[in-house]
């Protein structure tokens, strides 16, 4: 995968503008359109990068929830591991 400029500046921006996101988010439950434009006022960037930005930004979210919920429910997958084993003795 090719790293051009705009790969870079998103990268370096993400930095600090990830937290604004959350921080923002979690203050006023705003739409993905309506994180954009804040953004774009915020640190005056063009609304390519804001997109690009909340783009990432939403990834990083999801992956973040998906990894805690993960940890969440590993005492239910030993559970079942320990139903299973139960199971086969009996079996």
């Amino acid at each position: 995968m090719a790293t051009n400029e705009t790969d870079i500046l998103i990268d370096k921006l993400s930095e600090t503008v990830f937290p604004y996101l959350t921080d923002l988010d979690y203050s006023n439950k705003m739409s993905t359109l309506d994180l954009q434009v804040a953004l774009s006022e915020e640190y005056e960037i063009n609304e390519y990068i804001a997109d690009k930005l909340v783009s990432a930004w939403e990834y990083d979210r999801h992956k973040e929830l998906v990894t805690k919920s993960k940890k969440i429910s590993s005492p239910d997958a030993q559970r079942i591991k320990i139903l299973q084993t139960f199971v086969k003795e009996v079996l």
